[in-house]
């Protein structure tokens, strides 16, 4: 029994941690999204959140945004047009806490994974506005086939939410996420997937990755590692390098024949 006890203070402790950090999450508690102090229950298995709707319930005008600033849909498959979200990504997408490094995306990447078979194109669109212009916001959708509970269904795979920086005082990100949710309601689609690198409203899955240093001598020289104290580089780049045969036997370099079953 006092076993059992302490398990409950320790989960009482860690269910009101949890709910501590969704607060200030006023966005998110208006959405059709679990609460961190939801019980589901098994009823509540292959039911949507939200009350069910019909397109016809969907507005098929776009939200209203400030003043000096229009909607725009992107042509992704355009180089021009590709490199507006490129420079937008490179400058202000998902950076470490010392803002020195950014994600990277290449724009023939971008073009790659935003136009998968069946992709839409109104749901690759931004914000823009000045003089210039310019893409000051921009989110994606992508239509996906998503199992649940051994159930196919089709959702949008939302992703590269990015707002300038000169903005973000604007709240321009939700009405982003809103207006892709209009859009994708449009074509009769009520589920979406995304990922954070933050905690929001409520996760159901979660990763922890590493990384490792395959060339720590580049890495330092390009200012991405430090040195640690005291250590010299050639002692830092023996302590990182990898064995000269790997641990798994039959390991071996992917061919174009393994393709298939990869």
């Amino acid at each position: 029994a006092g076993e059992a006890g302490k398990r409950s203070r320790v989960d009482d402790k860690r269910l009101k941690k949890i709910a501590s950090l969704y607060d200030t999450h006023n966005f998110w508690d208006s959405q059709p999204v679990p609460k961190a102090t939801d019980v589901v229950t098994s009823d509540d298995y292959n039911k949507q959140i939200d009350d069910v709707k019909t397109v016809d319930e969907i507005s098929d005008k776009p939200l209203d945004i400030p003043a000096g600033f229009q909607w725009c849909n992107v042509n992704i498959e355009d180089d021009n047009e590709c490199k507006d979200v490129y420079d937008l990504l490179t400058q202000n997408y998902v950076e470490d806490d010392d803002a020195m490094f950014r994600f990277d995306y290449s724009i023939k990447f971008l073009q790659w994974a935003l136009t998968p078979p069946g992709y839409k194109k109104d749901w690759l669109f931004g914000v823009r506005g000045g003089k210039k212009n310019k893409l000051f916001g921009f989110i994606s959708g992508i239509p996906v086939h998503i199992n649940v509970n051994g159930k196919s269904m089709v959702m949008a795979e939302i992703n590269f939410l990015c707002v300038h920086r000169s903005l973000r005082t604007k709240k321009l990100a939700p009405v982003l996420i809103k207006e892709v949710t209009r859009r994708v309601n449009r074509y009769n689609i009520w589920q979406a997937v995304y990922t954070a690198g933050i905690v929001i409203p409520t996760p159901i899955a979660q990763s922890t990755y590493w990384h490792r240093s395959l060339n720590p001598k580049k890495l330092i020289e390009t200012g991405f590692s430090s040195l640690p104290h005291k250590m010299p580089m050639a002692r830092f780049v023996k302590m990182y390098k990898t064995a000269d045969n790997t641990s798994i036997k039959g390991l071996r370099a992917m061919t174009t024949n393994d393709v298939v079953p990869v």
